[in-house]
């Protein structure tokens, strides 16, 4: 730590608790200014929270454009430059911490789905209607005139009484269709 601190061109003190003399000691200074104390970032803990360890001399440690602060505590930090409206937390060592192939920042974002959705990146199935993240945002199942696709944070996007991921996956009928054999009869 203190030697990378010294490649780094920084301020420090092996002997001195304060390196730098301006009456914050050098484990509760924010060396990377990404919100968390360097020893939190070391110690892998924030608030009493185990968060996992990141480095304290980078703001990003997985490198997916989110900040470890923000990752953290959306509520209280926000030093990068996203919007996380919904304040979602998520892991700062994993570019997709609920490994639904989309990533930390595609999610806390509006994404280019047709409902400019924003998904919860702990959840690989926001909704949880049984389809992924990925697959509902991405439009990999249905589309009506290359349009639309189920919504990610809708369980039931055509309102039929059905899941999207029943329809899909055990009805083999369209989720974003009530009346996918044109009966008049709702699927559901």
């Amino acid at each position: 730590w203190e030697r990378q601190r010294q490649l780094e061109g920084r301020t420090y003190n092996l002997i001195l608790e304060d390196s730098d003399s301006d009456g914050i000691l050098d484990g509760y200074e924010d060396a990377d200014g990404d919100g968390l104390a360097n020893l939190d970032e070391m110690n892998g803990v924030y608030e009493g929270d185990d968060v996992g360890v990141t480095d304290p001399l980078d703001e990003d440690s997985d490198d997916d454009t989110l900040w470890d602060g923000d990752e953290v505590d959306p509520w209280d930090i926000t030093r990068d430059e996203v919007d996380n409206a919904y304040d979602y937390t998520s892991d700062p060592n994993l570019k997709d911490s609920d490994g639904d192939l989309l990533s930390d920042l595609e999610e806390v974002t509006v994404s280019n789905d047709t409902y400019g959705s924003r998904t919860d990146p702990t959840a690989e199935d926001s909704d949880n209607d049984g389809l992924s993240d990925n697959d509902e945002i991405l439009c990999r199942l249905y589309t009506i005139n290359g349009k639309f696709c189920s919504h990610p944070l809708d369980s039931d996007s055509d309102n039929d009484g059905l899941l999207d991921g029943e329809e899909y996956n055990t009805y083999g009928t369209n989720p974003i269709d009530n009346d996918s054999d044109d009966d008049n009869l709702p699927d559901g």
